[in-house]
């Protein structure tokens, strides 16, 4: 990412496999891309507006998917592709005409391992937004290396406590100042 964007989001997208019916009678699945982070990124892309997306994706057919969707959508990415994991999935099924449920498949995923080193590539160029879910700083593999957000940032701490959050957070000396976004409730997959 070379010059600034204007909305910079950053946590794990996965593919989603969606069904028509109860995954248990089989049929057809169709592929879409799911995270509240890349959704916020195509929504905001398709008003205009110039966004990267940043996170880590598997080498496998699921990652090369989920970064060819998101260019199509004028969205940069700034991804770490990795060749020892794979990229999440969730199954979408339908359970009747309002009724879904999710089955995830991400534990261990390339993009759960994402770091501070990850974050502080994406924030060299100072977008003007930062976009963060509730899930991937409390998330972060090694405690030592979580998110820094800028103490300034306002913050919503519904998906860990205010003291869990201090530390997933953090601040110090390398903390980047980019507004942030966070959402305070869960954000529907597209």
């Amino acid at each position: 990412m070379s010059a600034a964007v204007d909305l910079l989001t950053f946590g794990e997208t996965m593919v989603s496999l969606r069904s028509t019916g109860p995954l248990s009678a089989g049929g057809s699945l169709a592929m879409h891309v799911a995270g509240a982070e890349s959704n916020v990124a195509v929504g905001v892309a398709r008003l205009g507006h110039s966004v990267t997306w940043a996170g880590a994706v598997g080498a496998d057919p699921h990652g090369e998917y989920i970064l060819r969707q998101l260019r199509s959508e004028g969205i940069g990415t700034q991804c770490r592709v990795d060749p020892s994991r794979s990229t999440g999935v969730m199954f979408l099924e339908q359970r009747t005409a309002d009724v879904t449920r999710a089955f995830y498949y991400r534990a261990g995923s390339a993009g759960s391992t994402v770091s501070r080193d990850d974050v502080d590539r994406a924030l060299s160029a100072g977008p003007r937004v930062l976009h963060l879910t509730g899930i991937t700083p409390p998330s972060a593999p090694k405690p030592g290396r979580r998110l820094n957000t800028p103490p300034s940032v306002p913050q919503r701490t519904v998906w860990w406590s205010p003291s869990t959050s201090t530390t997933a957070a953090g601040s110090g000396p390398g903390t980047r100042r980019a507004p942030c976004c966070a959402p305070s409730r869960g954000t529907p997959a597209s």
